[in-house]
């Protein structure tokens, strides 16, 4: 078997660090999209909140007050 040369390691151990930058910023970008993820879940909920609030404030139509009043 031949010996590596000088060149074939340090091909080595560039393409060993390229792996490993890429291993490093895949698992930033993974992190990323999880706290992007709660944040996008923190703010579904509060609009939730705005628009059941924003709800409350509407007056009932006449049509629809006497079907609550019917539990239709």
């Amino acid at each position: 078997m031949p010996e590596r040369g000088a060149g074939s390691r340090i091909g080595s151990l560039a393409f060993e660090s390229h792996l490993a930058s890429n291993i490093h910023k895949s698992r930033l970008v993974q992190q990323d999209l999880q706290v992007a993820k709660r944040l996008q879940e923190e703010e579904d909920l509060r609009a939730k909140a705005r628009i059941q609030r924003h709800q409350k404030d509407i007056p009932l139509s006449p049509l629809a007050t006497v079907l609550r009043s019917r539990n239709c």
